[in-house]
């Protein structure tokens, strides 16, 4: 985890060959400071896939959650 975003591993991947990564803004509405608030080491999450770059092997990912609708 780093203080501009997050580093997941991408289940299905093989070897390593591919690492995923969540930026800071794309993890949640509201204001953090830091990744850990939102996302810990070692859970499972799943994230909406934004950019897929075969070349480089960088998948680009997306947490934020719809904002509930209220009545």
């Amino acid at each position: 985890m780093q203080n501009f975003g997050v580093f997941v591993h991408v289940d299905g991947e093989p070897d390593g060959r591919c690492t995923g990564f969540i930026r800071v803004p794309d993890l949640t509405w509201g204001h953090i400071g830091h990744p850990s608030e939102v996302v810990e080491a070692g859970r499972r999450i799943t994230a909406e896939v934004i950019v897929v770059d075969t070349r480089s092997g960088q998948v680009t990912l997306f947490l934020k959650r719809a904002p509930k609708a209220r009545c």
